[in-house]
């Protein structure tokens, strides 16, 4: 697992295009984990995230092998609107053994520790 965490907002020298930054800019933190599957994850079965999240926010995005999934067709958020979780599933598609997922929340939403 790697963490890391982007305190404050970055500066006019950060490498961001206009439309991220903007997106961005409401949240002082933002987190980043990753995680690399020990087994295949079955199509439509929930998957534990080492990260947690306020489910309906817009805080999340997933990236599976470098590419980002889109909420709604890849992957859905499991639990209620306003909720905090750490868990996503896979809609409609397995995710083999040995492969990467990354996260990244915009705001601190707990811990999985």
């Amino acid at each position: 697992m790697n963490r890391r965490i982007f305190k404050d907002e970055p500066d006019e020298t950060t490498p961001i295009e206009a439309e991220v930054l903007n997106e961005i800019s409401n949240y002082e933190t933002i987190v980043q984990e990753s995680l690399i599957t020990g087994e295949i994850i079955e199509a439509n079965t929930d998957l534990t995230i080492p990260i947690m999240y306020k489910v309906g926010d817009g805080v999340l995005d997933v990236y599976y092998q470098g590419c980002k999934l889109v909420l709604d067709d890849h992957y859905i958020e499991v639990g209620n609107k306003d909720s905090i979780s750490n868990r996503i599933q896979l809609k409609d598609w397995s995710a083999e053994v040995e492969k990467l997922f990354e996260f990244v929340v915009r705001g601190e939403w707990g811990t999985n520790e």
